[in-house]
């Protein structure tokens, strides 16, 4: 309610704030007659309207009409213009039975003599009194729900008919009570009298037919309680009404809020609940960035979080450094993460070495193609010179030979603490896309079946599709095939996108991998830019070193072939052997040849050199690269062998001696799972092979 005095007289005046709308609501003096018009603004302001601009406005819309007033016995003034607005006053016991209404201030009527409101002071007095509705037949009615009876009173049948005055007719006029000194201003209001409780229901009722009256746009009836305005204030001419109010479509409206509001928060508790199943540290994460709170760094994840910084930096020792701090958070804590992390670093120390072992390969290779020529000559035909050139080659390929067992032997022990630490885990994390996303780097550094590798991916995937991680091994597993380079170069770059957007470490390990595949398709300006990026993170790193060496200082034609596959190149020099009288091989048949026999008389690093030359005429041969895998199998180096069946592979997937050979190899290693798996993968091939016989043997021994 605002209080609003008239200007001339200063006669005071109750409004509701719901009747004062954008243009303001016009009201005329009870007293003096001065119309005036009220604004909703910062403060109440009200003006003088001319005569001329008071019937411009009554011939407005409806919601620009004034309402009703009701005069109290005290004098006051209170305006509405909702019948709803008047029954909550008498349920309030803010106006009594002789307080006067009227529209226009002219003609007045009280209200204990409108036969449509007595129901509501008999309620009133009823409560005041103490006493119970039983009497008169309660009824079950909503409080303004009171419907008239069919002979017209404004009450129900069974009710006791209203106290005080009534209307003997529809339309009958009234005189105003002579007593009420209208003229004299009221200094203030006087205090309100208790009120009942108004409790509105969940949709407002309609008002009683009677009182329809009250309402704007009700028109005049001709009988019983349907008479409306005119039983109300008789002689006065009413130009339109105020709006009717559809109380029931407003509290329609209000419910159908209430339930798109309760059904948007729903969804979003479920959003918020689907978060948090899926990416609790995530969820954690971001809560306590929005309440202003850092999470909380236990000791173990202070552990955790170093031994990932260091192996973020992926040199030999930063992961040193990295399996030294996690090794101790998995021994102090029940950390998936520290386990999973920890079994990342073991396999990508088991991919350097990896790297080591197949530039190792290299040389022994371009050692080989040097002293095989001088090998096959008589040893009187050698000079001096040449004895200490092999004898140097030879010491050099030695020991060489032994970085190559040593590195077998890490790569092993890595991978297999590798699959030892993710298996302790499997029950807790087999849906975190960490966990799935290292178990297929393992399996792809293992050189397991493609399709194994691609299962765990797409898993990973599936739980969280913006994994740096996961991005990165995709890469590196296109990186294995040449068809697939660009795909993997693609894949990689995503990978170190996704981690800079999570405002993380740069992924070494991945840019290197990126260096390498631009260095294999001749685009060294690219290489060198990631490899600078490397190096100015992790000065150490090794292998990041080497490749900048290789780049920077490419090998001679006859030296050690090139970081990328090299193209054919021309057979060793033919050279003269006078103690069998037959030359040197110049074709591919006659070097696969020389390299069969010299493998069956033991003579194994000849035979490598051997199948060197005829890779050199064909790199893409299948038989060759058999042919080199099996000398290894024979010299008791399983992962070499493995790694040159697995390039047969590319070439040829059904070649039967590079399955075969896998198998064996993986067998002899102590893998079980992997050599069952190709020996199966023999019989699906070949089930009537010349070696299904010995697969299925091996198969069930293993099992």
């Amino acid at each position: 309610m605002m209080e609003v005095r008239c200007e001339r007289c200063r006669t005071l005046y109750e409004v509701d704030d719901l009747q004062v709308d954008e243009d303001g609501l016009t009201i005329r003096c009870a007293h003096c007659g001065q119309t005036f018009r009220v604004r909703k603004k910062s403060f109440v302001l009200t003006e003088t309207v001319n005569p001329d601009e008071e019937r411009v406005s009554l011939k407005k819309k409806d919601t620009q009409q004034s309402g009703w007033m009701v005069r109290k016995q005290d004098g006051s003034m209170q305006m509405f213009r909702e019948l709803t607005t008047l029954q909550k006053w008498i349920v309030e016991s803010r106006v009594s039975r002789d307080d006067e209404i009227s529209r226009t201030g002219n003609n007045w009527k009280a209200l204990g003599t409108i036969s449509e409101l007595a129901s509501f002071f008999e309620l009133v007095d009823q409560a005041a009194s103490g006493k119970k509705l039983g009497a008169h037949g309660p009824t079950t009615e909503p409080l303004f729900s009171v419907k008239p009876s069919a002979t017209g009173t404004g009450y129900p049948a069974t009710a006791a008919p209203p106290l005080g005055p009534q209307v003997s007719a529809p339309g009958q006029g009234f005189v105003p009570d002579s007593t009420v000194n209208r003229t004299s201003p009221l200094p203030s209001l006087p205090p309100r009298a208790q009120s009942l409780p108004f409790v509105p229901e969940s949709s407002s009722p309609a008002p009683a037919p009677g009182l329809a009256g009250l309402t704007a746009g009700a028109a005049p009836q001709t009988g019983g309680l349907e008479a409306g305005p005119q039983s109300w204030s008789e002689g006065e001419s009413v130009v339109s009404s105020a709006p009717r109010d559809n109380v029931v479509e407003k509290w329609a409206k209000r419910g159908r809020r209430k339930m798109y509001t309760f059904c948007a928060l729903l969804v979003l508790l479920a959003a918020l609940g689907g978060w948090y199943l899926l990416r609790p540290d995530s969820f954690s994460s971001a809560l306590g960035l929005l309440l202003g709170k850092q999470k909380e760094v236990t000791p173990e994840m202070a552990l955790v979080q170093s031994g990932v910084a260091h192996a973020l930096k992926d040199s030999e020792e930063e992961l040193a450094v990295a399996i030294r701090d996690l090794t101790q958070a998995v021994r102090v804590s029940t950390l998936p993460e520290a386990t999973i992390a920890l079994a990342g670093v073991y396999v990508a120390r088991a991919e350097h070495q990896l790297t080591w072992v197949g530039d190792w390969m290299e040389e022994i290779s371009s050692i080989n193609q040097m002293i095989f020529p001088l090998m096959n000559k008589p040893a009187k035909s050698l000079s001096e010179n040449d004895r200490l050139l092999i004898s140097r080659m030879v010491k050099s390929r030695e020991g060489i030979t032994t970085r190559l067992s040593e590195g077998d032997t890490k790569i092993k022990k890595d991978l297999d603490e590798s699959r030892r630490l993710l298996e302790s885990v499997r029950v807790r994390a087999v849906r975190d896309p960490s966990w799935l996303a290292t178990r297929a780097d393992l399996l792809r550094v293992k050189r397991a079946p493609r399709p194994e590798v691609e299962s765990q991916l797409r898993e990973a995937e599936l739980v969280d599709p913006e994994n740096p991680l996961v991005w990165m091994v995709r890469g590196a597993l296109l990186g294995e095939e040449k068809a697939g380079v660009d795909q993997a170069i693609e894949k990689l770059n995503q990978a170190l996108e996704l981690q800079r957007k999570a405002s993380r470490p740069d992924m070494v390990r991945a840019r290197y991998k990126l260096a390498w595949l631009y260095a294999f398709q001749n685009k060294l300006e690219f290489a060198r830019d990631q490899l600078d990026l490397i190096l100015t993170q992790s000065p150490k790193h090794e292998l990041a070193t080497h490749l900048m060496e290789k780049i920077n200082n490419p090998p001679e034609p006859d030296a050690a072939p090139p970081l990328a596959e090299p193209p054919p190149q021309a057979p060793p020099p033919r050279t003269a052997t006078p103690k069998s009288g037959v030359a040197a091989p110049t074709s591919l048949d006659g070097w696969m040849k020389t390299a069969t026999s010299l493998s069956r008389k033991g003579r194994f690093d000849s035979a490598i050199a051997a199948y060197d030359a005829a890779l050199q005429l064909d790199p893409e041969n299948a038989q060759a690269l058999n042919g080199k895998g099996l000398v290894y199998v024979d010299m008791g180096a399983f992962q070499k062998a493995i790694a040159w069946f697995q390039r047969a592979l590319m070439i040829n997937e059904k070649s039967a001696d590079a399955i075969m050979g896998i198998a064996e190899s993986y067998k002899y290693l102590g893998d079980k799972e992997q050599a069952m798996e190709y020996y199966r993968r023999y019989l699906e091939s070949f089930p009537d092979g010349v070696d299904a016989e010995v697969a299925r043997r091996n198969l069930s021994q293993l099992k």
